[in-house]
């Protein structure tokens, strides 16, 4: 559990956001991230809190108490840059659709308007 809240400590929002952008993470990474930490959570969970161990009780409530935090701290990370993931994403969407809407809707008045147009089209479909 030691490694596993040493691994989870490196992780940083930040960092997770810039590969996003960078294209180095994707979203699917995410889904398999969130996964991880809510196994991890839930195997610390899972420990007894108490165990008899030959004629020795050990309690392990310190223990859950101090590696529960890591997992949780780390689902929390990822929760709260997703939003901001996807409003950054959304926006350069309606960027494009808007460029793309105004190329689109510009009145033809010559054969170059007419291929003008006929170039948006085909960069907006290569985008797709």
């Amino acid at each position: 559990y030691l490694k596993m809240c040493q691994e989870n400590n490196k992780r940083n929002a930040d960092v997770l956001k810039s590969e996003y952008i960078d294209t180095t993470r994707s979203l699917q990474s995410f889904r398999e991230d969130i996964m991880e930490f809510n196994r991890q959570y839930g195997e610390i969970e899972a420990l007894p809190l108490l165990s008899d161990v030959g004629i020795v009780r050990i309690n392990s409530q310190q223990l859950k108490a101090t590696f529960l935090p890591s997992p949780k701290e780390c689902l929390a990370q990822i929760y709260r840059i997703l939003p901001e993931l996807a409003k950054e994403q959304y926006s350069v969407f309606i960027s494009e659709v808007h460029e793309g809407s105004g190329r689109l809707n510009a009145p033809i008045n010559s054969v170059e308007d007419f291929v003008e147009q006929l170039t948006a089209l085909e960069e907006l479909k290569e985008k797709q």
